[in-house]
């Protein structure tokens, strides 16, 4: 498992970058706010009828999410030769998504690539190449569905045909689109020079899109999304929204689009309005789309980070060794002699 590139070594967050998307977020909520008055006894009444029953459905749900993805990383993994247990996975993954809810940046990420690093025995660039790969399925399943989703949404009835066959077909586009980069950089790629060796290291990882691997971590992509839309649907019907599946996942679909934006902290004020967006061309009041969004944020975001902080706990590593393993210095070369 041999690699002669190295990523980019990873900054650490800083206060200022914090400070200011806790402030654009919370500019966002309040623009919302001021535009969108809100009935605030209405809004505690749709928190206060949620019921127990489906919102564990939605909890339970996201565990399963996690695991799917775990799964997925692990197929990676194997991909570039290594292995990692699923339990331990499943908590670098978990530990990555608590403290990437709390850090601005990537550090999540990179912890999780330092942990397979450390505990599989993973050089670390490959283990870096895995979690980047990891998150380019995420990133090109949500690119080919976000843009059908919108439009059912804005153009509806959603028609099921057209939803998810055109998203498989946009998917396999980019992805195979993507491949096609990578061979084209791996082609003209040096190791010798450093912007050279980091299209080496990009096409490496657009590589992975394809494959039996990659086709592999493609359908678990899938199932994964169809198993955090159905966790949605369980949320919205905890306050009894009349929703359906497919109306469930296009909102979804696009309001993880949406707090990818890196302008805010968890998601705060960006899950706001895109929901009060997304639900209000659906019909639903402003009241009930932020009765969803603190719901969400419960239970995808607080729990989810609750269980991964107890997975970080039960480490013996903290968040202050996620940096990954400095490499040892070259040995020196002994000086030529002429003949």
């Amino acid at each position: 498992m041999n690699s002669d590139v190295d990523p980019f070594p990873p900054k650490r967050p800083r206060r200022s970058r914090l400070l200011l998307r806790l402030a654009l977020g919370g500019t966002v909520l309040a623009v919302l706010l001021a535009t969108r008055p809100v009935q605030w006894p209405e809004l505690g009444a749709a928190l206060a009828q949620a019921r127990p029953g489906w919102l564990m459905v939605a909890a339970l749900g996201f565990l399963v999410l996690m695991a799917l993805k775990t799964w997925r990383w692990r197929v990676l993994i194997r991909r570039i030769g290594g292995t990692y247990g699923f339990l331990p996975a499943y908590g670098a993954y978990l530990g990555a998504f608590a403290l990437g809810i709390v850090t601005p940046g990537r550090l999540g990420e990179f912890a999780r690539a330092t942990n397979l690093a450390r505990e599989a025995g993973v050089p670390w660039q490959l283990s870096f190449r895995s979690v980047i790969s990891d998150r380019v399925f995420d990133l090109v399943f949500l690119i080919g569905f976000g843009p059908l989703a919108l439009d059912a949404i804005l153009f509806p009835p959603p028609r099921a045909g057209v939803l998810w066959t055109g998203t498989a077909a946009l998917i396999a586009g980019i992805s195979l689109s993507l491949a096609a980069l990578g061979r084209k950089l791996g082609a003209w790629s040096s190791p010798s020079h450093q912007a050279l060796r980091a299209a080496r290291w990009l096409s490496l990882v657009l590589s992975d899109l394809v494959g039996a691997a990659g086709w592999a971590a493609a359908a678990i992509t899938g199932a994964a999304y169809l198993t955090f839309f159905a966790a949605s649907l369980a949320l919205f019907k905890s306050i009894a929204l009349d929703l359906h599946f497919g109306e469930a996942a296009c909102v979804t679909g696009c309001l993880s689009l949406i707090v990818l934006l890196p302008i805010s902290i968890a998601g705060i004020g960006t899950r706001e309005a895109g929901l009060v967006f997304l639900l209000g061309k659906l019909g639903i009041p402003a009241e009930q789309a932020l009765a969803c969004s603190v719901l969400q944020f419960a239970i995808f975001t607080l729990f989810g980070g609750l269980v991964g902080a107890a997975f970080l706990a039960a480490t013996p590593r903290s968040a202050a060794s996620s940096a990954p393993p400095r490499p040892a210095p070259a040995a020196p070369k002994p000086p030529a002699h002429d003949p």
